[in-house]
């Protein structure tokens, strides 16, 4: 399946988990922001375990797994994850589970932290760069993109060689591709 299609069937289940983080947390006398960001940040991290979860070998053969029941999956995953899992977080596993969609984990992941970097104004910018960026090079680049998206920027800089010039911007689903490698691809294609 296309990562397109995973992401329109993962985006119910974000949307829900992250309207239920956002409006349990938000309830209550002296219960606001600060409390909402901890609830988030809860949400983020028990679903970023899930995922990481989802992609094992041993679930992996437990989610295709005809044998087991949907409860019994979700059972599996609840097991795994004792401890660092709460209520919602098995309401929403035996969810997936009775849907056939534990497989989705990863994306609902990625698409709740989305929704979380919306509502706190934050985005996370990827610079992948031929060569080392320098602390004040890096600073620049998310101060700019600050002013630009209007959003405040959490930058994180790799290396990759084979780019041979250039960088690789990616911001959220979107990808600046000023490579060289990427240039020389595109004249390439260009040519032929």
């Amino acid at each position: 399946m296309a990562d397109a299609e995973l992401a329109t069937l993962a985006r119910p289940y974000a949307r829900a988990a992250f309207s239920h983080a956002a409006q349990a947390t938000g309830k209550g006398k002296g219960k606001g922001k600060g409390k909402q960001a901890e609830g988030l940040a809860a949400w983020s991290r028990m679903l970023a375990l899930l995922a990481e979860a989802a992609r094992t070998q041993p679930m992996q053969r437990i989610m295709a797994s005809p044998l087991l029941s949907a409860e019994d999956k979700a059972a599996r995953f609840a097991q795994l994850m004792e401890g660092d899992l709460n209520d919602e977080g098995r309401r929403l596993l035996a969810l997936l589970a009775e849907h056939g969609r534990l497989a989705l984990l990863p994306q609902v992941a990625a698409l709740f932290e989305n929704l979380r970097a919306q509502q706190e104004k934050t985005v996370e910018v990827s610079l992948v760069s031929a060569f080392e960026v320098s602390k004040k090079q890096a600073q620049e680049l998310a101060a700019a993109l600050t002013r630009k998206l209007k959003r405040e920027v959490s930058l994180k800089t790799s290396l990759d060689p084979a780019l041979l010039g250039g960088a690789l911007v990616k911001v959220e689903d979107r990808v600046l591709d000023a490579s060289l490698r990427g240039r020389l691809q595109k004249l390439s294609q260009a040519l032929s």
